[in-house]
């Protein structure tokens, strides 16, 4: 079997199992607002055509979200051809970039951050091979999604060490631009939220990886060896030290930003690794072995996310139990014959309404916990249960 056919039957396996994954899941409140349009992003207008033509179920939604995903490993690979010299190392990027758990999320959530990966890795790519369409793609971009806020202040940084005033000055007027548009939350009070906010970038990468992280950002610095991707992250991390001040940040808007710099990470570890004399090789293995088994840990417990259930006591505590029980639910109500109903829970009732459950003032009433009528089981334990009850109509 040859190595294309290898890699197809690969990609077909992986996105069967994301599809698998994909299944298993609800769709959680911030995902029906960006399908029904609550929040400004520009993913509502392919998920509601696809849901036109093909049928409103959350597998038709997060498909689109796999495919985007499918496209931003090929964009990837394609990607870190201008990093890596070596077939072996750009292979392993390409898995250890496909187990963070940023990326794994990202596939399977309906988010913003999808889309701005895939976007960030395309212009990225573009910029290396034809870098003056990438310049002009920059007003494209003030239209994708608020957060590019962070790619035009990293690339009048770059101009700037290129010593290019004018790229320079276009860079910034886009930042302002972007900032004029979009305008910046200033509803917090300032306190510090440091480990909230490391924490959350921590979690995008595992713990491991991101002190590496940290450690290739200022190795780079010393050694001066400055390219944009270095660069984005960099404008990316000093704007999460600046915020972590007086707020907390979106994980959406800062996650694709950080996770960019992996090819240079691994482009450092591999030619420390090589540098050295096979005896003197076994502590980067140890390290490439441990932060490679957390990896696997970390994508195995989302792609089995279900059974955390068996050995949490209280199933609210499970990561994902907002991506949980509610496409269930409105299986046994339609299996009851019941789609309209009432509920005094906002959240919940706008979760149903996207599985055809909607809001009524007439009819039956739906709360939590309660009489325990309907009740939500995964692995014969019990996860949630509801109380259906019919209105009195005088």
């Amino acid at each position: 079997m040859n190595s294309r056919v290898l890699y197809v039957v690969a990609a077909i396996f992986y996105a069967g199992l994301l599809f698998w994954v994909a299944d298993t899941l609800s769709m959680a409140d911030f995902e029906v607002d960006i399908f029904y349009g609550n929040v400004h992003t520009l993913l509502h207008y392919p998920l509601t055509l696809l849901a036109y033509y093909l049928g409103q179920t959350d597998l038709v939604v997060r498909g689109f979200m796999i495919a985007l995903h499918l496209v931003t490993l090929f964009i990837y690979v394609h990607y870190t051809n201008r990093y890596l010299r070596y077939r072996r190392d750009r292979l392993w990027s390409l898995l250890i970039f496909m187990l963070l758990p940023g990326v794994v999320s990202s596939a399977l959530m309906v988010h913003h951050a999808g889309l701005i990966l895939l976007a960030l890795l395309f212009y990225l790519w573009l910029f290396d091979t034809r870098p003056k369409i990438a310049w002009a793609l920059l007003p494209l971009y003030l239209w994708i999604d608020n957060s590019f806020f962070i790619l035009f202040v990293a690339l009048s940084f770059y101009a700037m060490a290129q010593k290019k005033s004018l790229l320079v000055l276009y860079a910034l007027v886009m930042a302002m631009v972007s900032f004029i548009m979009f305008g910046f939350d200033t509803n917090y009070i300032p306190r510090n939220y440091f480990l909230e906010n490391f924490g959350v970038l921590s979690v995008v990468f595992s713990p491991l990886l991101f002190m590496y992280f940290i450690f290739t950002l200022f190795r780079f610095e010393t050694i001066n060896l400055h390219s944009l991707p270095w660069f984005v992250a960099m404008s990316a991390f000093w704007m999460v030290v600046v915020l972590s001040f007086r707020q907390p940040i979106p994980l959406e808007q800062f996650a694709p930003y950080v996770m960019i710099l992996l090819p240079l990470m691994i482009k450092l570890f591999t030619h420390s690794y090589r540098m050295r004399i096979r005896p003197l090789r076994r502590t980067h293995k140890l390290i490439f072995v441990i932060a490679l088994i957390f990896l696997i840990l970390n994508s195995t417990m989302i792609y089995a996310n279900k059974l955390l259930y068996l050995v949490l006591p209280n199933p609210k505590n499970h990561v994902l139990h907002n991506h949980h029980v509610v496409k269930e639910l409105a299986q046994k109500l339609r299996s009851k014959g019941i789609t309209k109903l009432s509920t005094p829970h906002p959240l919940l009732a706008k979760r149903l309404e996207f599985y055809g459950i909607n809001q009524h003032a007439s009819g039956y009433e739906l709360h939590y916990d309660s009489c325990s009528n309907v009740t939500i089981c995964y692995f014969r334990k019990e996860i949630a249960t509801f109380c259906v009850t019919k209105k009195d109509i005088y």
